[in-house]
């Protein structure tokens, strides 16, 4: 899906809303690297993807999953 970015939205907020914890905010960062040069200056207006969690890299309840994306 494309979102427009909002005020006070940011990859992390984004992250928790469509991939159940604020750490997965990396994957989406990297589907839009195009467009978001900068992961700690996201423009309002800015239109983004976010695209459907792949479940071996995206899944909240998996501690080997938030680990990777920690990293």
């Amino acid at each position: 899906i494309y979102i427009t970015i909002m005020p006070g939205v940011n990859l992390m907020t984004l992250s928790k809303k469509y991939y159940g914890h604020k750490a997965f905010w990396v994957y989406i960062f990297m589907d839009n690297r195009d467009v978001l040069p900068n992961p700690n200056n996201i423009t309002v207006g800015k239109k983004i993807k976010i695209s459907s969690p792949d479940p071996q890299k995206i899944n909240s309840q998996s501690d080997v999953c938030l680990k990777k994306a920690e990293e």
